[in-house]
């Protein structure tokens, strides 16, 4: 099997994190197990995005305190397949300086979000909660593994945090 090292497997991670726009997470509670896809914008490992505070995905993680997600590179044959499985915990943020900033990534991540705030100069959490019902949300990993069939058949390795 072969074998990356530490940093690559940090930078493939971090990589991967930044092209790719969906994440789905998990989580299992009373209801059983569930999965829901969100965008997302990652600072480093801490991944944020903005989903209904009401939906099954929130309420569940917020519950039992863990989530897992999965982000993975669209890939037709099988030596393409690479991702990212993560578990870790779901945070609601509040405005401050933190939500700011992934705030203004995710805006330039998903710059067609615009069309939606026309005659705002800036894009603040306040305003895009308010206009979808949402609230923004950091999931921070406490695991990290990064997948990649083009290393090797089923390669899988811990990212260090």
């Amino acid at each position: 099997m072969a074998k990356l090292s530490k940093e690559e497997l940090r930078r493939r991670a971090l990589s991967l994190l930044s092209e790719e726009a969906t994440m789905t997470i998990a989580t299992s509670g009373g209801s059983g197990p569930w999965a829901a896809p969100v965008y997302y914008v990652n600072i480093g490992y801490d991944i944020y995005f903005f989903s209904s505070p009401t939906s099954r995905h929130i309420l569940e993680s917020q519950s039992s305190k863990q989530a897992a997600a999965a982000i993975f590179a669209e890939s037709r044959k099988w030596r393409e397949i690479r991702g990212v499985q993560t578990s870790g915990t779901i945070q609601p943020l509040s405005p401050s300086l933190e939500a700011a900033k992934a705030v203004a990534a995710y805006e330039k991540k998903f710059s067609f979000i615009r069309e939606f705030f026309q005659g705002r100069q800036r894009l603040d959490l306040k305003a895009f909660s308010e206009k979808f019902d949402v609230s923004f949300y950091r999931f921070t990993p406490d695991k990290i593994y990064y997948l990649d069939n083009r290393v090797d058949f089923s390669f899988r390795a811990e990212v260090p945090i």
